[in-house]
Order: structure tokens, then sequence, then C-alpha cells
């Protein structure tokens, strides 16, 4: 099974995904993620894969991400600025 999603972060989404897959009896789970966030390594799980687009630790949409069910058509990858994260 390939399980594929657009940006890591903690990487719950994507742990769960492969979980899920082993438990319905893949025998081989690999992952690919089209952005990572920028954060420190022991803070979140690897991608088999990845574009090598890293991103800020902030909310990012663009290129099928969206704000608020907005952006997602958008044709490259935005941040929120940080004083708009409260």
């Amino acid at each position: 099974a390939i399980v594929i999603d657009d940006i890591l972060d903690e990487g719950l989404t994507l742990t769960a995904a492969r979980e899920m897959c082993q438990e319905l009896g893949a025998r081989q789970v690999l992952t690919a993620v089209l952005t990572v966030k920028d954060l420190p390594l022991a803070e979140r799980a690897e991608a088999d894969f990845s574009s090598g687009i890293v991103v800020p630790d902030r909310y990012v949409f663009g290129c099928g991400m969206d704000y608020n069910e907005q952006w997602r058509h958008l044709d490259a990858i935005y941040a929120l600025p940080e004083e708009a994260q409260a």
C-alpha cells in the first residue's frame, strides 16, 4: 500500500493510516508527503518519500491544502503570518 498525504507535521495522520493498512493486511506500507513542516525530528514520524518541500511551523495553504475551506486552488504554498495564528 502507498499512503500519500499533503503535509507531515507530527505524523499522527500518517501513522494512523499506516497502522490501518497494516491491520487490513498490507504486507508493506510506504508513505509519501508533499510537504514537511519544519519541526525537530524527535517530534514527528517520518515519511518514506518526500518532495523535499519544507514549510515553516505555521498554518500553510495552497496546492490542495485549504484554510477554512478556502484557497485550496492556489498554485503555490503560503503560510499564515505568525500573528494570525492565535
